[in-house]
């Protein structure tokens, strides 16, 4: 998975309760999508990645595998 994408999710777990009213508030699925690229500040393809998220991520230990793996990645891109 690339950077971009886990920063999105990460980001969406931070922010759950405002990703959720979004979704619950847009009409279609690409109204939530849209809604989540503007609320986020992300693209088209992490937005989706985001709609697409199991809530099974939202637990602390996938949180934190995401995030050590951001981390992980984030490091191969400074070096």
């Amino acid at each position: 998975m690339n950077l971009d994408l886990l920063e999105a999710m990460l980001s969406a777990v931070a922010r759950r309760q405002e990703v959720s009213d979004r979704v619950f508030e847009a009409e279609s699925a690409e109204a939530a999508e849209s809604a989540i690229r503007d609320l986020l500040g992300v693209d088209a393809v992490a937005a989706k990645a985001v709609l697409n998220l199991q809530l099974r991520r939202l637990a602390r230990e996938d949180r934190s595998r995401m995030e050590s793996d951001c981390d992980r990645l984030r490091q191969l891109l400074a070096n």
